[in-house]
């Protein structure tokens, strides 16, 4: 049972020995049993604290306690005397200057907990924090009656997350995918993200080592605000992540991570994988660097964008951009295994409108079939960083709109790629200004087009420049 620990097991009065097994279990046997033996198990209160044994030095001396077993009404947020949920420890954290809570077990979250102007780190000790059905919503002046995130985070304040599991359990409140505005029809809207900050209030969320939110149920896992970077913050730490213990079962949102107009920042050994949809979302300007990992998303058709066409299939498998956006895939950023769910090679990987989209030297795309690595509309695209063992039914880079730039830097490398399409990087309608070769594409089979296409369909002007250190070599196929 859960709360006791096995004390002791015995036959007809002799206590037996236990013989340890793996995976932390014990067997007992016993010998000459007499018929009809009287079998005796024993149990004991365990510890509820044995979690922290460990950790009571470096915990706080005025650290906030959680557990399924304290009281809201009762507790006072002791080691001793807990409180039952995270929402009660954090609004008694109000007001501290650094505040720390630490979770004694897996606790349910039925209410909002509402970080406001505080710095607090949580720390779960390895427990999780489960959205409950029947959420409470939460009523304010900007959006009359909602229904809120598992936690936001507001006014200036910084939430450090370690060593825990937010799980919305794909749960929401509400029914419409659609973010909440004005202040009234929003209770049937559902939840903007399992945490969110908006930019006004010049938040900070730091997802730290051993953190994972799963599950997302409303519109993200995580979803900051602002404009051109400024405002809310996201930092993921090596060591956190943001993942799906399942595929089919999302019934709408946006994306793992929704950057409306933040600053988003996935560190080395931080990843976000598993996902079924979408891995992020940026628009108003926001800016967001990969340092981490992106792997093993795959498409769902509830998962749509509110706005804009997607082409016949999904548009931004890992990233949808516009408005200005820019997204960097840093020097130790990895990009691999994206998919599409039915194998549509209208899929594609990342849906650029008006956006900035760069890789840095060190930076890896690989291991990606089927499916268009980027649909670029009116966007720049930079890459430094390699691309590789890429074997496509689509062209790689398609550019299109007006102003629409591609650079394949110096040290940037498409190699060991295929597409059965018209190109490597395949210039399409629009106006673009040029395409810049300075990098290597090598090794590569095209079925029809060329390594470059710069085709005549709506082009009114292009010039694709070669520069002394491009190379374009080994190319197969057609052309």
């Amino acid at each position: 049972n859960e709360g006791y620990e096995l004390d002791s097991v015995s036959v007809s009065g002799d206590v037996l020995e236990p013989t340890e097994e793996e995976d932390n279990k014990y067997s007992y046997e016993a010998a000459n049993i007499m018929q009809a033996p009287t079998v005796e198990v024993s149990l004991v209160e365990a510890p509820m604290l044995m979690a922290l044994t460990e950790l009571d030095d470096a915990t706080p001396s005025d650290a906030i306690f959680v557990s399924k077993d304290g009281s809201d009404e009762k507790g006072d947020g002791s080691e001793e005397n807990p409180y039952a949920s995270l929402a009660e420890a954090v609004d008694a954290a109000t007001g501290k200057e650094d505040a720390n809570i630490q979770l004694l077990t897996n606790v349910d979250a039925n209410r909002l907990a509402l970080v406001d102007g505080v710095n607090i780190t949580i720390d779960g000790n390895g427990n999780t924090v489960t959205r409950a059905a029947n959420f409470t919503q939460k009523n304010d002046q900007g959006r009359g009656g909602y229904n809120p995130a598992m936690i936001e985070v507001a006014n200036g304040a910084t939430l450090t997350l370690q060593n825990i599991t937010l799980d919305d359990n794909f749960l929401h409140e509400g029914e419409k995918f659609d973010l909440a505005s004005g202040t009234s029809g929003n209770e049937q809207k559902v939840q903007d993200g399992i945490i969110a900050s908006y930019g006004d209030g010049n938040a900070t969320i730091v997802l730290g080592e051993g953190t994972t939110l799963k599950n997302f149920g409303g519109l993200s896992a995580v979803y900051i605000t602002g404009e051109s970077g400024e405002g809310a913050t996201l930092i993921m730490e090596s060591g956190s992540k943001i993942c799906d213990n399942e595929l089919g079962k999302r019934e709408g949102g946006y994306a793992a991570i929704f950057n409306h107009g933040g600053t988003a920042t996935i560190g080395d050994g931080a990843s976000i994988e598993d996902i079924d949809g979408r891995a992020i979302i940026a628009d108003n300007a926001a800016v967001t660097t990969i340092n981490g990992t992106i792997t093993n998303i795959t498409t769902n058709d509830a998962v749509k964008y509110p706005t804009g066409a997607m082409n016949s299939g999904f548009g931004g498998i890992v990233l949808y951009a516009e408005g200005k956006t820019k997204t960097t895939l840093g020097s130790t950023g990895h990009i691999n295994n994206i998919k599409s769910k039915d194998g549509n090679s209208a899929d594609v990987m990342l849906w650029l409108v008006g956006a900035v989209f760069e890789t840095e030297k060190g930076s890896v795309i690989d291991e990606i079939n089927t499916i268009g690595l980027a649909d670029s509309n009116g966007s720049t695209m930079r890459l430094d960083g390699r691309v590789e063992n890429c074997h496509l039914d689509k062209v790689l880079f398609r550019v299109r709109g007006g102003s629409g730039t591609f650079e394949l830097q110096e040290n940037g490398i498409i190699t060991n790629c295929s597409t059965s399409d018209y190109g490597v990087v395949y210039v399409q309608a629009g106006d673009p200004t040029n395409i810049t070769i300075s990098g290597e594409i090598s090794d590569c089979k095209v079925d029809h087009g060329a390594a470059v296409n710069l085709t005549k369909n709506g082009i009114r002007s292009c010039t694709c420049i070669i520069t002394s250190t491009g190379k374009i070599k080994n190319i197969t196929g057609f052309g």
